[in-house]
């Protein structure tokens, strides 16, 4: 046990000196009432509990008589054994822990719980403002004192500020239906409250909320409305959700950020672009230079009219490639001010659905089976958008087709490429009801 500063108590030249407020250890578990008073004598907040073994050979730690508000517990091995913790407690950390820890008559603020192996643990959240568990064990949480169905959760966002739960690797294989099925016991069901408005959210695999980021993982949901929610920044992945409805405002804010990642990736091939253009420009200059000088040294008549051929060829080239250059800069440095501007066309249609829904499906299948197969051809991500621009300006709606494209870019096919436009499209909902 940890002891820092202050005179010791006559007992205390026993314990060992840490980091922390204190740290107990199993062989001293029989003076509970010793270290408590050293809590009381030194105000002590932080403690921790670590190393109970699996030698101990108690069946109980009773913690309820120690004065403190921070409890951390780790690396307990000693699996028969209950740990009762203090009912005034306000903070519990549990890293790596076999025993049962029994928080029945606790209130906390923030729990933390990761690799815990014990029994069942009981959740009130009436205080509860900070709530993480990386643990594969579910919990049985209380809202306001009544006990919710298995595997179900209430967030309220009203008094809850960080919330984490769920495994990543649960949803490795996010498509495979059978993986839902076979991990159906991971799947927890969260009642989200924000302000008055409360969603009932079903098999969810992963869910984080912290200052108004939002990120859940969900497996075959059909229909999530956060029509009434604002966030900062909204990630959900889903094996198959046919309907996402957003805020207005979130929608402006998710398509406004894209836009700007899309402005600032067409930036970047825009000065590639022109840098190579230049480059290729002064090689075709220096080629002149030395086609002009060779000539001038010819006196045949016939000879020098190959070398004035070949010149005139390739300033023609210059010139043609000029234009172009100078076309597509025009073209390209538009689409950046449109996708730049928070009340440009792109934007502002994409946010109110101006375009009927079969329109948007068509388009969308069109352009995503196009994208598909770039991908699939190993496709850089610059070549990419240069050649869907060129695509877009042959089809019948051009602006559609863009806007088609930056949705399609909200996710990430780097991994999972669907097998056709009509899939891709209508996992993100363009093909059902769109936004």
């Amino acid at each position: 046990m940890n002891c820092p500063y202050l005179p010791i108590l006559p007992y205390e030249s026993q314990f060992l000196i840490d980091n922390c407020d204190m740290t107990i250890e199993s062989d001293v578990f029989n003076k509970i009432n010793e270290i408590n008073e050293i809590i009381v004598k030194n105000n002590l907040q932080n403690i921790l509990i670590k190393n109970v073994l699996n030698d101990y050979e108690g069946n109980k730690i009773d913690l309820t008589s120690l004065s403190i508000e921070s409890l951390s517990i780790q690396d307990v091995e000693k699996q028969n054994v209950d740990i009762i913790i203090p009912p005034h407690l306000k903070s519990l950390i549990i890293n790596s822990c076999k025993a049962s820890i029994d928080i029945s008559k606790c209130h906390l603020k923030k729990i933390i719980i990761s690799n815990y192996q014990g029994k069942v643990m009981d959740i009130y959240d009436d205080k509860l403002e900070v709530f993480q568990n990386n643990s594969n064990e579910e919990v049985t949480w209380y809202h306001n004192n009544t006990l919710l169905k298995k595997n179900e959760i209430y967030v309220d966002t009203n008094k809850i500020t960080s919330f984490k739960t769920g495994y990543i690797y649960y949803f490795i294989n996010i498509n495979n239906n059978n993986n839902y099925n076979n991990n159906n016991n991971a799947s927890k069901t969260i009642i989200f409250k924000c302000n008055d408005k409360e969603i009932k959210i079903n098999e969810v695999y992963e869910f984080s909320f912290e200052n108004k980021h939002l990120y859940c993982s969900l497996g075959n949901i059909q229909e999530l409305d956060f029509g009434e929610y604002t966030f900062d920044s909204f990630n959900v992945t889903s094996g198959k959700i046919k309907y996402l409805k957003v805020k207005e405002e979130e929608k402006l804010k998710l398509v406004g950020e894209e836009a700007i990642k899309k402005a600032r990736n067409i930036e970047k091939y825009l000065l590639e672009m022109n840098h190579l253009f230049e480059r290729k420009l002064k090689i075709d200059q220096i080629r002149i230079k030395k086609l002009l000088k060779m000539r001038d040294t010819i006196v045949c008549q016939i000879s020098r009219k190959f070398y004035d051929n070949n010149i005139k060829s390739l300033t023609n080239d210059i010139k043609i490639r000029r234009h172009q250059n100078k076309h597509i800069n025009v073209i390209l440095n538009n689409l950046i001010k449109e996708l730049r501007n928070p009340n440009g066309k792109y934007l502002i249609s994409i946010v109110n659905d101006t375009n009927s829904l079969q329109q948007i499906c068509s388009i969308c299948e069109n352009i995503g089976n196009y994208v598909i197969d770039k991908i699939a051809k190993g496709t850089s991500q610059h070549l990419l958008t240069k050649n869907v621009l060129n695509y877009c300006q042959s089809s019948p709606n051009e602006r559609l087709c863009l806007e088609s494209f930056m949705k399609i870019q909200l996710i990430d096919l780097s991994h999972d490429l669907p097998a056709s436009g009509n899939q891709l499209c209508t996992s993100l909902g363009f093909c059902s009801k769109s936004w």
